[in-house]
C-alpha cells in the first residue's frame, strides 16, 4: 500500500507526517512517500481530512476495496 493507509497517522486531529512516510517496508515507497508529502496536493488533501474526515468516507472505501 502506497498511501492508504493515511488514516492510521491521523490521531487528535493532527497527522503524523514522518510515522506515514517511515511506515512502509519498501524503500522505493519510503522514497516516493519522501517525495510525495512535500507536494502542494497532498498538504491540501491532508488539510481537507483534518478539517472533515467523514467526508472521506467513500475514498476510504475504495481504497479497503482495492488495496
Amino acid at each position: 500500500m502506497t498511501c492508504g493507509h493515511y488514516k492510521d497517522f491521523v490521531s487528535n486531529g493532527v497527522f503524523d507526517k514522518q510515522g506515514f512516510k517511515n511506515f512502509p517496508t519498501s524503500k522505493g515507497v519510503k522514497r516516493f512517500l519522501q517525495w510525495f508529502t512535500l507536494t502542494s496536493m497532498f498538504d491540501l488533501f491532508i488539510e481537507a481530512v483534518l478539517a472533515n474526515p467523514d467526508s472521506f468516507y467513500i475514498f476510504d472505501s475504495r481504497i479497503s476495496i482495492y488495496s
